[in-house]
């Protein structure tokens, strides 16, 4: 999810499940970056394990010096 169009960033970004055919979805927070500055995030299953997904997330975070 995108929530700012175009900056492509927001504290409601991430990825998110259903397990009901997509009735409601939940957001999935287990080991996955959080904050504001979560941008675009690509996913894709495992060819050969369907129950893997993998995430590359555009996290827009400053690192510290």
């Amino acid at each position: 999810m995108w929530e700012n169009y175009p900056l492509y960033n927001g504290k409601n970004s991430g990825v998110y499940k259903s397990t009901d055919a997509g009735k409601t979805w939940a957001k999935s927070n287990t080991g996955l970056p959080q904050g504001e500055n979560i941008g675009r995030i690509g996913l894709a299953i495992s060819n050969t394990n369907q129950d893997k997904v993998y995430a590359l997330f555009d996290n827009r975070d400053k690192k510290k010096k």
